[in-house]
């Protein structure tokens, strides 16, 4: 085994960060100008229909909707991301489980959506595995992960936090700060609080009932944006 001068040994991980850190040193000597130039290309390519910043980092396999923004943050392989959701600035979306974002949704900035997390129930939650081998992706046994499903028209606020197995159903808002972890909620609630909990109902029954039974993020564009649908969305129920 790898060891210190002092005899301590040293986790492959350690050098594996050592590695990627002296290759971003390296990078940094090219203007940052030449490598969002690379990025925006890339991502114009990958996504024809959507913006993602330059500076955003997007996994290979991402899928992003028409029509999606994603502002400086972080989205992972396993994440997909509906038509017209938006992501705000410094989240990080990710995680060795399915992470699935419905359409119309506005994530604010600094979220953090992540399906995999330590294994508690065993007898270290540290990741000796990983660290041994340095692994790049957080497998069993050190880490688990259960899907995160979030429905459509979710309004998250800044700084919240979704956790693996969290459902967040369609048209629920959750306040800022607050701590998403898995529970039975129902559609167009207000979530708040560490962890969260429901606040209160957006709307009565019957409006939340007309509301889920009309599926307007299923329409296509051209009916959601039209005058007449705008002004019926944007009205405030009786």
């Amino acid at each position: 085994m790898p060891k210190s001068e002092d005899g301590m040994y040293i986790a492959k991980y350690v050098k594996e960060l050592w590695k990627n850190d002296r290759k971003d040193v390296l990078r940094k000597f090219l203007p940052e100008g030449f490598w969002r130039l690379l990025m925006l290309r890339s991502y114009r390519k990958r996504y024809p229909t959507a913006f993602v910043s330059s500076d955003s980092d997007i996994g290979t396999s991402t899928r992003i909707g028409h029509s999606c923004i994603v502002w400086r943050s972080y989205v992972g392989d396993q994440v997909t991301l509906g038509d017209y959701t938006a992501i705000g600035l410094d989240s990080c979306i990710g995680g060795e489980g399915d992470v699935t974002i419905g359409k119309y949704c506005a994530i604010a900035a600094n979220n953090y959506i992540f399906s995999t997390n330590h294994n508690h129930r065993a007898r270290t939650i540290f990741s000796l595995r990983i660290m041994k081998e340095a692994r790049s992706r957080m497998l069993p046994p050190d880490c688990y992960s259960i899907p995160i499903s979030i429905g459509n028209d979710v309004w998250l606020g800044r700084n919240v936090q979704v956790l693996a197995g969290a459902n967040i159903p369609t048209g629920c808002v959750v306040a800022a700060g607050a701590v998403v972890t898995r529970g039975d909620y129902e559609p167009y609630t207000i979530l708040g609080g560490v962890p969260a909990k429901p606040i209160a109902q957006r709307f009565s029954d019957n409006v939340a009932a007309e509301l889920l039974d009309s599926k307007w993020w299923d329409k296509s564009g051209d009916e959601v944006f039209s005058e007449e649908m705008i002004d019926y969305l944007l009205s405030e129920p009786e």
